[in-house]
């Protein structure tokens, strides 16, 4: 797979084995559901979307050394729904006002947060495991 640039579409895995092979993914929302095995590898997951950004329901999830980052600058808010898994490391980027939501019992080894003038989380930060 080559680097993948699709602003404001889904990816969506229905089931079924996705090697992400250390690309970069530009996407607005990424969906993943079960039974799949997912490995994520060294790329940067940037998700440019608003609304559900991330859904993980995969049997099988792992995240490598990936980023994941979440960068909207619209307001509208944005929906990280984990699936309970561990992530390698999430940042949070853009400017005006955003809110966001976590669900799952999700851990990041590392979180960064940059560039906003007014950010809400509607539930607490992720479990930060490890920097």
């Amino acid at each position: 797979m080559d680097d993948f640039i699709g602003l404001n579409i889904a990816l969506l895995q229905i089931k079924g084995t996705i090697l992400f092979n250390d690309k970069n993914i530009t996407i607005g929302r990424m969906q993943i559901d079960s039974p799949s095995v997912v490995t994520m590898g060294t790329g940067l997951f940037k998700l440019t979307g608003n609304g559900n950004i991330w859904t993980n329901n995969a049997t099988t999830f792992t995240t490598n050394t990936s980023v994941i980052e979440m960068s909207d600058t619209t307001g509208f808010p944005k929906t990280f729904a984990g699936g309970s898994k561990v992530y390698n490391k999430l940042l949070i980027s853009g400017s005006g006002n955003a809110i966001y939501t976590f669900t799952g019992n999700n851990s990041f080894f590392d979180e960064n947060i940059l560039v906003y003038d007014y950010l809400d989380f509607d539930q607490v930060l992720p479990t930060q495991t490890s920097i």
